[in-house]
């Protein structure tokens, strides 16, 4: 196994020994035999600019060479060509250039190099997945499963056009952590990554993600407010197809911009979204400090030529491999107790099971994990953090204030009500009623005997059925088995829907 060092080393021989020989032969005239008839002029009228395209067995891909030349490159009876334009479905397609700014292009688009393409060999599924590892390896501080998880990311993003449904990879961790640099790395050998800062407008994202719709990397995401901010929209949007963002054109309010957010994201922040959907939609991986010596601070120089050659491996890869992935075989998880939200987010990553078969028992342990992150997230959110007070108030592992003495029993409390929940965590009893409403209890009223012997008609929280009581907990509570819903949580009507 080549290393992507030893790779680099033999490209730069090959491009010594071929100048040499270009330079000795005089009046040699380089041999264009083998290369299809090129079509020069991008300014035809109806020409349209794809990063890349796809049809029924094949995808084009946008490429570059030396000389910042854009070309498509694709599969044809075995060997990889290049075409500055094709015909499809009627229109002149074009390669989608990098954006031009003050005389050059800003590579702020991770294109495959065309020369590398050419002069590299196709690799084995198996064997990219070891070198990608091993380059991770180099420059991250992580542990083995994750690196796999991130090479495992990182192939998947180059044939998730063939899902319905992506996840979101996301470092979250404070300043120092090394979040950034989780970021760089492993998003530089993803599709087409598009880099975007924090700090730009959610406009501009989706303005220029639109023309590439390769995998968006945002570093500093921490976006003000909840489900109403552009970019927290935007994220929830994108992890399934089909989702059209519409904004109207400042010029003309009557016309329509159309926007495409279906696309791999990875993503660096120091703070949870506000938004629990948006949440829900991630790989999360909180990097920890730096403990390896052999990790440099900073990125050396030899560092984007390793990526440009690894980049080079892994277009020639999908484009050998595209049309052995079926879109529709994915990993049936049904036998196993994952939440259906964890499966329609995770699932789609089986997809290159198909390629790398041995990567399937990784996946699902990597689907167990992810939900118990999920539910730990969930139980520190503000619903979670509510319902399992209310739980544990029922249960008696927390008190109540001496006021509320006559409803304790031997058997515990007979009710929780809004009054007891409010004043333990300092919250109003109706900000309580609506979280404990999104999550599915209700609040209702009943005629109750306290400890006293007395009997009066009292408000509490309850649970209206068992099918909701395992619900919650399945997505609130972090313990292993799912624990008998209490006495002091059962709504009046709960014993007529235990199924």
């Amino acid at each position: 196994m080549n290393s992507v060092t030893e790779l680099i080393a033999q490209i730069e021989a090959e491009k010594m020994n071929a100048a040499i020989k270009a330079h000795s032969a005089s009046g040699a005239v380089e041999n264009t035999a083998n290369e299809p008839e090129r079509k020069t002029d991008r300014k035809l009228s109806g020409n349209i600019e794809k990063a890349y395209v796809v049809t029924d067995d094949k995808i084009y891909l946008t490429v570059m060479d030396e000389a910042d030349n854009f070309s498509f490159a694709h599969l044809e009876n075995g060997r990889i060509i290049f075409e500055d334009m094709i015909c499809h479905n009627g229109r002149n397609l074009i390669p989608q250039k990098l954006p031009f700014h003050k005389g050059e292009y800003r590579k702020v688009v991770g294109i495959p190099q065309k020369s590398l393409i050419e002069r590299l060999e196709t690799m084995n599924s198996e064997e990219l997945f070891e070198v990608i590892t091993l380059h991770m390896e180099k420059y991250l501080d992580a542990p083995e499963k994750d690196i796999d998880m991130f090479a495992y990311y990182a192939m998947f993003t180059w044939f998730y056009i063939k899902t319905n449904t992506v996840p979101y990879l996301r470092f979250i961790a404070d300043t120092g952590k090394g979040k950034s640099r989780f970021l760089k790395v492993i998003s530089d050998l993803c599709f087409y990554p598009v880099n975007i800062s924090g700090a730009s407008s959610g406009n501009a994202m989706l303005r220029y993600n639109e023309d590439w719709h390769g995998t968006l990397v945002v570093d500093e995401c921490d976006p003000k407010g909840g489900s109403e901010d552009t970019l927290t929209k935007y994220l929830n949007l994108g992890f399934e197809k089909d989702k059209t963002i519409a904004k109207c054109k400042s010029s003309n309010f009557n016309e329509m911009d159309l926007f495409d957010p279906f696309c791999p994201k990875v993503i660096a922040m120091r703070k949870p979204f506000e938004d629990n959907a948006t949440e829900g939609r991630l790989i999360s991986i909180t990097p920890r400090e730096k403990r390896r010596g052999d990790i440099p601070v900073n990125l050396p120089l030899s560092y984007e030529k390793e990526v440009e050659h690894l980049r080079a491996l892994i277009t020639r890869w999908a484009l050998f491999n595209w049309d052995r992935v079926d879109g529709t075989k994915l990993y049936d998880c049904s036998h196993l107790d994952i939440e259906n939200r964890i499966q329609q987010i995770t699932v789609p990553l089986s997809l290159i099971c198909q390629l790398l078969p041995t990567k399937e028992k990784m996946l699902e342990e990597f689907l167990y994990r992810r939900q118990a992150e999920v539910k730990q997230t969930r139980s520190q959110s503000m619903e979670g953090m509510i319902f399992n007070h209310v739980y544990s108030l029922a249960i008696g592992e927390e008190k109540t204030g001496d006021e509320f003495h006559d409803f304790r029993t031997e058997g515990g409390l007979i009710a929780v009500t809004p009054t007891m929940v409010s004043k333990n965590l300092n919250i109003s009893a109706k900000m309580i009623a609506v979280y404990l409403q999104s999550i599915g209890m209700i609040s209702e009223s009943n005629r109750k005997e306290f400890a006293s012997g007395n009997k009066k008609v009292t408000r509490y929280y309850a649970v209206p059925n068992q099918s909701t009581w395992e619900e919650i907990i399945q997505r609130y509570w972090c313990g292993d088995n799912i624990p008998e819903c209490p006495q002091a949580l059962r709504s009046k009507n709960f014993e007529n829907f235990l199924h």
